[in-house]
């Protein structure tokens, strides 16, 4: 069995009271993933799974619809995909120095990156880590401009490193 996180798009604080972390967790466990925890909030869901990527994202979409939320999209990344992420590390003095400014987009696959996304004319800098995109906003990802589904023409979520670290730690020993 493979160790997955499905990460969920527009899920937040608004969507909790109709969604609870726990309940969520309950859903999958029920739908046969293997020792589902939640990380942090309904939108990181930790799993063991024998199941395809496509079949994955077609339960647990099912399951958030479940509750009434139609606007989530389902990302799936395995156990790998995360240690690579966190070992490329691509800026290594932001993720100490301003971690909560450095963000991970989770894309469905890996594409050619366009050269606008990866060399922006802005103060961001971008690196491609597999199916990934690390982008070290410097002191501030609201005030960027950097709009990276409008260059990959591709939909995306997002999670700071902080929070990438933290799903990485509780899949590692899975």
């Amino acid at each position: 069995m493979t160790v997955y996180v499905a990460l969920l798009r527009a899920i937040g604080p608004i969507s909790h009271a109709t969604m609870r972390p726990a309940a969520l967790r309950d859903k999958a466990e029920e739908a046969g993933f293997t020792d589902p925890v939640n990380y942090l909030a309904t939108g990181n869901l930790i799993f063991s799974s024998s199941k395809s990527v496509a079949a994955m994202k077609q339960e647990i979409t099912g399951l958030v619809e479940g509750f009434g939320l139609k606007t989530s999209e389902v990302f799936i990344a395995t156990k790998s995909q995360i240690k690579s992420i966190v070992e490329a590390d691509p800026f290594p003095e932001a993720s100490k120095d301003h971690p909560a400014s450095v963000g991970v987009c989770f894309f469905h696959k890996a594409m050619d990156w366009p050269d606008t996304l990866l060399d922006p004319r802005s103060p961001e800098k971008v690196a491609a880590v597999g199916a990934a995109v690390v982008i070290d906003y410097g002191k501030g990802i609201t005030t960027s401009k950097l709009n990276v589904e409008k260059l990959t023409g591709a939909r995306m979520t997002q999670r700071n490193w902080n929070t990438v670290l933290g799903i990485w730690q509780r899949m590692k020993d899975r």
